[in-house]
Order: structure tokens, then sequence, then C-alpha cells
């Protein structure tokens, strides 16, 4: 191990749609992987919430957390969680299944946009990239305003399929008032940004990249940064956290944060001796 403190705070359970793994596995992977800790994130589309009973979903995912914090104890930092995504769209059910349980962490996310279908369904071949970035970003700062969320997940979500499946190059002059707009009022409301593993995008130079992300959520004056994989399984769990760890130290971080009772804990990046 290059670094102390190995955590990845955005983990799907099979309680989620479309994710493999009980949490008693990803533990057990996490362990084999000798983390410090780990959040166990369950979805709840608050936009959709009568197509899933996410109250009971999430029941049971805080429930094996609490079994989990147990059985891997003085092994394994374990937190409970979840990823609300267009928690704006439908505050009453957001605020009810945010009451569900008392949840460690609460991830703010935007998968789709008002009457189109999530990201990785989109053609855009047949859209404009600027004109659904700047939809996106307006729904993002919706986000920000209604406010019951510790950190924003994967803010350069979308460019996962416009630059990566559509090989499409984002011209950084036509997004970048936006995205310091959205960074600086993050900052301002004392809330995370998360650095995406899944998302590297290595071959995006925009400032939707992680590298610029960071830099500029550290001009804006943010604090607190959370580093997450959204592992839909335990293979993929902390996936290419080194070169996370080293992305945040040369964006002038030297610390990345973790929340347990909804409380930022800062953990040093440090270098194992």
């Amino acid at each position: 191990m290059k670094y102390k403190f190995y955590s990845d705070s955005h983990v799907h359970s099979d309680n989620s749609p479309h994710s493999s793994d009980p949490i008693v596995k990803i533990c057990e992977k996490a362990v084999a992987l000798q983390f410090y800790s780990i959040s166990i994130l369950d979805n709840c589309e608050c936009d959709l919430s009568t197509e899933r009973d996410y109250e009971k979903s999430l029941k049971q995912s805080f429930f094996e957390v609490k079994k989990a914090q147990s059985s891997f104890k003085d092994q394994l930092n374990i937190f409970s969680g979840i990823e609300i995504g267009q928690p704006h769209r439908n505050k009453l059910f957001t605020l009810k299944a945010l009451d569900v349980a008392n949840f460690d962490y609460i991830l703010g996310a935007v998968h789709r946009l008002r009457s189109l279908s999530d990201f990785f369904d989109m053609d855009y071949s047949e859209n404009d990239v600027y004109e659904v970035l700047d939809t996106y970003f307006d729904e993002i700062l919706e986000v920000i305003e209604f406010g019951y969320f510790d950190s924003l997940a994967h803010f350069n979500y979308p460019v996962k399929y416009i630059t990566k499946h559509f090989g499409i190059k984002l011209d950084s002059d036509k997004i970048c008032r936006k995205v310091r707009m959205i960074l600086e009022k993050l900052a301002k409301a004392e809330k995370a940004l998360e650095i995406s593993l899944s998302l590297n995008l290595k071959g995006d130079g925009s400032i939707l990249s992680n590298k610029n992300l960071l830099q500029e959520f550290k001009k804006a004056g943010g604090k607190y940064i959370t580093i997450g994989s959204g592992a839909h399984d335990s293979t993929t769990l902390g996936q290419d956290l080194d070169e996370a760890f080293s992305l945040i130290l040369d964006s002038g971080f030297d610390k990345f944060t973790i929340f347990k009772g909804r409380v930022p804990i800062l953990l040093p990046i440090l270098q194992e001796k």
C-alpha cells in the first residue's frame, strides 16, 4: 500500500438496482485490501419514487450496515449512507427518504434531466452537448439550493458518455462560467465535492476533468473532498485510489473527507513509510 487511510465513500450493495454484491462481501473485500473505511450508499432516485420501494431497500441497507459494523469491528470503519438522485424534483419524498434512518452520509446527484433519460442512454450525436450540459448545470444548482446533502456526486458524470463513448471533445470556454459558479456555491455552502474514481477521464483535458475540477474547487475556497468509486460490485471497490490521492495532493489539498453522523472528518493523505 502506498498511502494510509484507503477509503471508498461511494459503494452500492445489492440493495440498489443493478448492483450485485451483499454488504458482507463488500466488507470482506475492503478488509482484504486493508481499507480504513467504506461508505455504503444505496440508491434513491427521488423523482422515481413510485417505481421502487426505496424506503424498504434503504431500511434494509441500513440494517445490514449495522450488522456489518458489529461483524467487522476493529477491522474496518463502515458507514451508512444514501445517494439521492434528483432530490430537488420531489422534495417531500426526499425528506421522507432521508428520515428512514440516521445515515452517516448523504450524497446528492443528478443522473438524468427533466423529460430525458439517464445520461448513459442519450445519443449525443443527436443532441447539442452544450445545451445538455447547460441544463445539467442548472439542475445541479437546484440541488445545491435544496441543500439536504453532504457531498456532490460525480459532477463530471455526463462527460463519461460525451467524451469517452462519443469522442466529443469539450470546449472549456463554453462551460467554465457555470462550472465555476457551481464550485463557488458548493464551497460557500461548505459542501464536499466528490472525486469519482470511475471518471478519471484521462483523455479529457476540459475543466470537467478530475484534475481541473480539484484545482478550480481549491480556488473557489472548497475544503472538503470525498472519494468514491460508485462501485456496483466488490471487484471495482476503490479502483485507482493511489491516483486519486496523487491528484488531490497535486491540487493543493493535503486531506480528504469521510462522513460519520453527517459530520465531516478530515483525514490526512499520508504515504506509508
